[in-house]
């Protein structure tokens, strides 16, 4: 078995936390080896002294403030993620991705208030005027010249 193998086996021993066989192994490393043996010695004494000690009673919202220097902490950190960036080219990019959402934003429907807008003469010449009777449809067909919408050929 290693050296550190017996170790975390000397861990558990002072834990009392061993089988039979394992705590036999361990006592017979102890003997054999000064270095193991020196390094119980010294847990075993900071156990004991350990028992003793009392911890101190806490201040009053010690976790509340406790807690706060940790979100704080953790905000800073997010935001150490962008300090490589200057501070300028952040805010460009900001700018420039407002810019591009407007313009990728669809264009509004025609309405009859705004014939005269840009947005309206665009938006027009993009539409194909839908007839709304029979009479209408016939006058389109004869002003555009197609006459396989009417069965007869020219």
């Amino acid at each position: 078995m290693k050296h550190q193998a017996y170790r975390r086996l000397l861990s558990r021993l002072i834990d009392q936390d061993l089988n039979e066989r394992e705590r036999v192994l361990i006592e017979r490393h102890l003997r054999e080896c000064a270095e193991c043996a020196h390094v119980r010695h010294q847990w075993e004494a900071l156990c004991r002294d350990l028992q003793d000690w009392e911890a101190p009673p806490l201040r009053p919202f010690f976790a509340q403030r406790v807690m706060a220097a940790y979100r704080v902490a953790a905000k800073e950190r997010f935001w150490s993620l962008f300090e490589w960036v200057p501070r300028p080219i952040i805010l460009t990019g900001l700018a420039l991705s407002i810019v591009l959402i407007i313009l990728c934003l669809p264009v509004p429907y025609q309405t009859a208030s705004d014939n005269g807008s840009p947005w309206a003469q665009l938006y027009s010449a993009q539409t194909v005027t839908v007839p709304e009777s029979d009479e209408q449809t016939l006058a389109l067909v004869i002003r555009n010249g197609h006459s396989e919408f009417s069965g007869d050929e020219q």
